[in-house]
């Protein structure tokens, strides 16, 4: 990551399911599961990491991840604005 100002990833894999879906045990594993892959990476790494969001009006949530290195919050912070001017 070092010649890098971050990583960027989706947040999640999935969108947000209905409550109904997450009536069994099996499906609420499930759906735990895919929605915590992508940012167990960052923790896993002991990474920062932003999520902002990425989708039109209107349209299911989507979060675009931006990683960095163990304690570059700030530099993040800054990498993190300047997309959202570009994504808004």
């Amino acid at each position: 990551m070092q010649n890098f100002d971050a990583i960027v990833l989706p947040t999640v894999m999935n969108v947000p399911p209905p409550i109904s879906a997450l009536d069994g045990n099996q499906e609420y594993l499930r759906y735990n599961s895919m929605s915590l892959r992508n940012t167990y990476v960052g923790n896993f790494l002991d990474c920062c990491a932003l999520s902002i969001p990425a989708n039109e009006p209107g349209a299911a949530p989507v979060g675009l991840m931006l990683m960095g290195a163990w304690g570059q919050d700030q530099k993040l912070f800054s990498v993190g604005q300047a997309v959202e001017q570009v994504l808004m």
